[in-house]
């Protein structure tokens, strides 16, 4: 039994030496060491990825605030123009509602220059009423005197 023991041991030794020897191509490293290597260069590794994300996530973020920055420029400039197309359309009203109110009062005038002819007028038929009524009246006169008319 003790030979078996030291068999084991010797064995192990031998483990030992080839493990140290011969794993990744690294010599006089035990194979813990070597994994802990692995496991460093792993961290290392993933903490320049985390680095790089950091870096790009700032980059984007810079980026879409530069961006957001241009787009509230052109919003505020379209604002800016449709405020100036409702001054436009303001103005174009005021001024189209004092063309209609200096069409109303010529209308009016003119109104009042067609009831003046229209009394006129009126006037007139009565003027050529009391004619009418006067000839007619001489007619009789002359007719009683025994007149008779021209040509007959």
């Amino acid at each position: 039994m003790l030979d078996l023991e030291e068999d084991v041991r010797d064995l192990k030794r031998r483990v030992c030496i080839l493990e140290a020897n011969t794993f990744s191509g690294v010599p006089k490293l035990t194979l813990a060491d070597r994994i802990d290597t692995v496991h460093h260069r792993i961290d290392q590794v993933s903490e320049n990825i985390l680095n790089k994300l950091d870096e790009v996530h700032a980059e984007v973020n810079k980026r879409f605030d530069a961006m957001q920055a241009h787009t509230d420029q052109r919003f505020d400039a379209v604002d800016q123009r449709f405020e100036a197309v409702d001054h436009r359309f303001d103005a174009m009203q005021a001024h189209t509602d004092q063309r209609f109110d200096a069409v109303e009062q010529r209308f009016e005038k003119v109104d009042l220059r067609f009831e003046a002819m229209d009394q006129r007028f009126d006037k007139m038929d009565q003027r050529f009423a009391a004619v009418d009524g006067s000839i007619a009246e001489i007619k009789s006169m002359l007719l009683s005197l025994g007149a008779t008319a021209p040509g007959n």
